[in-house]
Order: structure tokens, then C-alpha cells, then sequence
């Protein structure tokens, strides 16, 4: 047993809709649209501290996150960066590839065709 963690994104499909923005077709909910997964952490149980804090996080939920959140575990992950795990003595968290992967996707994602889930399972 342990801590499997994943920051995963799934694809949206756009709804068609007129110049008027007025939706032309309702298309069925796709729930199952395949998920890619972003990000894979292993026990790192101070990440996964950050998002029990900031939302209810149940076993095997997806928590939907938004741009905003996003953010906000940007700039905790370069704050956190270096320092000593409080869980793993001697370790240092080392967020460097979530730090650039993660700044690309704010920069360059279509948060219009993505949405973003942060899953735990314990």
C-alpha cells in the first residue's frame, strides 16, 4: 500500500454553436473521454497534504482543478522546490520538470478544451 498520486487532463469536446454563441447541436456527455495523464508522484504525501487542504479529497475522486488552481499549485511547487520533505528525512522535493511542464501548460493550453484533475489513491 501507499500514496499513488496524478494530475491528469482530459479532452473536451467543443460544443457547436452559431456566430450568436447560440448552441446548435447538444452533444451527449462523454464522461469517459480518454484522460492523459500529467503528472505522476509516488508518496509524496506533502504534495498531496497541499491538495487535502485546498479541497475534499476522497480516495479515487477526481478533483476538477481550474487555470486558477493551477496557478496556485504553480507557485507552491517553486516555493516548495529544495526544500527537505517533512515526511522522507534527508529527502529534498524536487519539482523541477512540474515546474516548466506546468508553466506551459498555463501559457499554452485551451483551457476551453481541457479540463485538469488532480487523483489520489491511498
Amino acid at each position: 500500500m501507499g500514496l499513488d498520486h496524478n494530475l491528469f487532463r482530459q479532452y473536451i469536446r467543443p460544443t457547436p454553436t452559431d456566430k450568436n454563441e447560440k448552441i446548435l447541436v447538444e452533444l451527449e456527455e462523454h464522461p469517459d473521454e480518454e484522460m492523459e495523464e500529467v503528472f505522476y508522484w509516488r508518496k509524496d504525501y506533502t504534495l498531496h497534504e497541499y491538495f487535502c487542504e485546498k479541497f475534499k479529497v476522497e480516495n479515487c475522486d477526481h478533483i476538477p482543478l481550474t487555470k486558477e488552481d493551477l496557478k496556485d499549485f504553480l507557485m507552491w511547487l517553486e516555493e516548495m522546490n529544495g526544500r527537505k520533505d517533512i515526511h522522507w528525512e534527508g529527502e529534498t522535493h524536487d519539482y523541477t520538470k512540474e515546474i516548466s511542464q506546468l508553466n506551459d501548460i498555463l501559457e499554452y493550453d485551451n483551457f476551453g478544451e481541457y479540463k485538469y484533475f488532480y487523483w489520489a489513491w491511498w
